[in-house]
């Protein structure tokens, strides 16, 4: 074997570590990210289930930041229960 081969070799070697590297901070990053959105909407639904007139319920829209993310929604009132919750409609990430 030549030193010139060897050193490609090597370097090919490198390339596919850093390569694997990197797919797997992207995976890790996603996964991270998602599970915080999904914290924060629960989070914005707690706010709304607090909320015990329809007044407080329909003028509230919780907004919460989640990693580089910013979830939000309105909430709405439940005629039949009594109750505020979150209208699922109205989520947003951006």
């Amino acid at each position: 074997m030549e030193k010139g081969q060897g050193a490609l070799e090597y370097l090919l070697l490198i390339g596919a570590a850093v390569g694997i590297a990197a797919v797997v901070m992207v995976v890790l990053f996603t996964t991270i990210n998602s599970q915080q959105v999904e914290t924060a909407k629960k989070e914005i639904r707690l706010m709304c289930a607090q909320q015990t007139s329809q007044t407080e319920c329909t003028s509230l829209s919780p907004t919460k930041k989640a990693g580089n993310a910013t979830v939000s929604a309105s909430c709405a009132w439940d005629n039949t229960t009594n109750t505020c919750d979150v209208d699922s409609t109205t989520y947003t990430v951006s």
